[in-house]
């Protein structure tokens, strides 16, 4: 107990309390698209107290008892509308976090695309068991846990 109160007093002591302006974006605004508009997600990427250096990615998985993802039918529906907010949450399933400089080797060996402003990782770069893997990319020892 202590050290929690030690540690809030130093941090609420460091100068500007809110320097990124996380207040603002967690104040609601209303809109005729939105009438209670919060922008959650980019107050949550400037409040990081503990730097999580990752980056969403969709893969395509396939449900038991289908033969293809239904990922690219939902990428095509934001394409064409990126206002439809369900289409995102049915993705929430289908999307894993990756380290920022593992994302940008996937990229540099084209195992990841751009959709609907979401990165994807490509069909042959998944495995139903084993999960993300890029042909090009390894990963340092000191980044695997055994």
């Amino acid at each position: 107990p202590e050290s929690f109160k030690a540690y809030f007093e130093l941090l609420n002591s460091k100068g500007d309390r809110d320097k990124h302006g996380i207040n603002t974006l967690l104040t609601a605004k209303h809109s005729h698209d939105a009438p209670l508009a919060i922008q959650f997600r980019e107050a949550a990427q400037k409040f990081r107290l503990i730097d999580n250096a990752g980056e969403a990615v969709v893969v395509p998985y396939i449900p038991e008892g289908h033969d293809t993802s239904p990922i690219n039918m939902w990428l095509s529906l934001l394409e064409k509308d990126p206002s439809q907010k369900w289409v995102y949450k049915k993705l929430q399933r289908y999307t894993i976090t990756l380290p920022e400089h593992q994302i940008k080797k996937y990229r540099e060996s084209g195992c990841i695309d751009q959709r609907a402003q979401l990165n994807v990782l490509l069909d042959s770069y998944y495995h139903e068991r084993w999960g993300a893997h890029c042909h090009d990319t390894t990963l340092p020892a000191e980044e695997c846990v055994f």
